[in-house]
């Protein structure tokens, strides 16, 4: 039980028991029957005059368990923070719904879940974010590692989504091995000037960089969710023995930091007159559809079943998708209505 997060949310209740003061643990307390807290895996949207806005996820830590990507005035991407951000985000008219995966049979995710979204994004607690903001001026945005992609938001709003193909099943697994593989180098902090003007130097910190997703582009909100989802089936499935990279392909998505080669290029017939490029591409396919144990040679039909749930390629989403979605689909459950204007929890209607 996630116990650490103070927002309790109830279906029924209208009584909020937030930050403060603390809560004990359920195990050490009576919360009462229609009190739950927050779980990792479970996703909140921020719906402003009933529309969705924006989606975020809930990952298993103490002081930062809110992971999103980020389009805020003062933050620009991939960011773990405190629930406080929520506070600040807040306004008359907004409200936050939360959905939980409510699948026994797909709960296996949650912890690979859990593991990418901390792996690329920033927690503002770390030197690499205190960094960014001790040498951006405040009148501009901190601009992460994963930027906002606010050029993939804008393609989404105007395209309904889009199906899985192999050009999507590739994304996935790549940011699978961006997540598994990409080198544990410990962040090396740049010389700066602070704001009493001295010279800081630069030193290497004790903890681990992160991991861009998507560095030159960017993701919005929904497309980073969808993505972390995405991966971290194929994670499960590849430590289950259920998937198999073949090594060829795991070769050239661990070169070159996983960049070997464009993922929309496998959905175009013709692209580059380059025959060593045509034949990377060609093989690429090749490797694609022998993922599958039970099925070696796995069609784009097949593609629903391999990845079962935000099944639609993850640059045709917005975050009015992804909560369409999460309103129908049987396997995740709305579990409260979360109002911090009023600090209270209206029953889901």
């Amino acid at each position: 039980m996630f116990s650490s997060i103070r927002h309790l949310f109830s279906r029924d209740n209208h009584r909020l028991e937030a930050d403060r003061p603390p809560v004990p643990a359920p195990e050490e307390a009576s919360l009462g029957d229609n009190l739950e807290p927050l779980l990792p895996g479970d996703i909140v949207c921020m719906m402003r005059d009933n529309k969705p806005t924006h989606s975020m996820l809930i990952v298993d830590d103490e002081t930062s368990p809110l992971v999103h990507s980020s389009a805020s005035n003062r933050v620009r991407g991939a960011v773990q923070q405190s629930m406080k951000g929520l506070a600040k985000e807040n306004s008359r008219n907004t409200t936050y719904e939360v959905f939980r995966l409510d699948d026994e049979s797909l709960k296996k995710i949650l912890p690979a879940v859990d593991f990418i979204a901390k792996r690329v994004s920033v927690k503002t607690s770390s030197a690499q974010f205190k960094f960014h903001n001790a040498t951006t001026p405040r009148q501009h945005p901190i601009e992460l590692q994963m930027p906002f992609g606010k050029t993939r938001l804008d393609f989404a709003k105007d395209s309904p989504l889009q199906p899985l193909t192999n050009a999507s099943l590739f994304r996935a697994i790549r940011a699978y091995f961006r997540a598994e593989f990409h080198p544990m180098r410990p962040y090396k902090q740049p010389s700066f000037t602070n704001v009493l003007g001295e010279t800081v130097p630069e030193k290497e910190i004790d903890e681990i960089k992160s991991v861009a997703l998507s560095k030159n582009k960017g993701l919005s909100c929904s497309q980073f969710l969808t993505l972390i989802f995405q991966a971290a089936i194929i994670k499960t499935g590849i430590e289950s023995g259920e998937l198999e990279i073949a090594p060829r392909l795991a070769e050239g998505l661990k070169a070159r930091e996983t960049s070997f080669l464009k993922a929309k290029d496998l959905s175009q017939e013709s692209v580059s007159a380059d025959e060593d490029y045509q034949t990377k591409l060609s093989q690429t396919k090749s490797d694609l559809t022998s993922i599958s144990k039970s099925k070696p040679e796995l069609t784009e039909d097949d593609l629903e079943g391999l990845i079962p749930i935000f099944s639609w390629d993850v640059q045709s989403t917005n975050v009015s998708h992804l909560y369409a979605y999460l309103k129908s689909e049987p396997r995740f459950k709305s579990v409260g209505l979360l109002d911090l204007r009023l600090s209270l929890v209206r029953p889901n209607i």
